[in-house]
């Protein structure tokens, strides 16, 4: 048996791998990756490598749709938040259940969520996907869908050759929003460098 140490460094090492199919969208792939994590994390005690996992989870099972699943884990996370959480893991629980309630249909619970997230950093340290995109739908519920891609945009220039992924999937709902509300996108430019950018993934 390894000592604590030994199990939180692997148990990073598995995390960054199954986070960067999940940001990718290798969905199965991160699935798999995900369950040999959790079988470092048992030998885990302390909250934080618990909320981070459960956190991820949620956010895998909310890309394939499940939102029971997602509910599920956010909600374990949320169990393993503590006074000395990264003050972000609370507004990544709160994105999270706050789409799961917009899928649900529970606005009450979303507009309560979005009441809970903290204003958007003036630095990004942590993939902004989902609190963007939660924030994002919010605004659109509120009939204002200039604000909502001014919004992405914002996002999207601050994470710019840092977070990629991240910047190729707000491209992306950046151009969902952008063709439902049939609104030109506002960088047309962006389209081929997200194409070179995922040849290069």
């Amino acid at each position: 048996l390894g000592t604590c140490g030994d199990l939180i460094l692997k148990f990073f090492i598995r995390l960054n791998s199954a986070v960067w199919l999940l940001e990718t969208g290798e969905l199965d792939w991160a699935r798999e990756a995900f369950s040999t994590v959790a079988e470092v994390i048992k030998g885990i005690k302390t909250s934080k490598p618990h909320a981070m996992l459960n956190i991820n989870l949620g956010e895998l099972f909310l890309e394939a749709r499940q939102i029971g699943n997602a509910r599920e884990h956010y909600q374990l996370a949320e169990g393993h938040l503590s006074l000395t959480s990264p003050p972000f893991f609370k507004s990544l629980v709160n994105a999270g259940l706050g789409l799961c309630a917009l899928y649900e249909g529970d606005l009450q619970e979303a507009r309560m969520r979005e009441s809970e997230l903290s204003p958007d950093p003036s630095f990004w340290t942590f993939d902004p996907t989902l609190v963007t995109v939660f924030r994002t739908r919010m605004i659109i519920r509120r009939g204002d869908v200039a604000g909502a891609l001014s919004h992405i945009a914002k996002v999207r220039a601050a994470i710019r050759g840092r977070f990629v992924p991240a910047w190729i999937r707000l491209l992306l709902e950046n151009l969902k929003l952008s063709r439902r509300h049939r609104i030109p996108l506002g960088d047309p430019a962006s389209l081929p460098e997200a194409i070179r950018l995922c040849e290069g993934l």
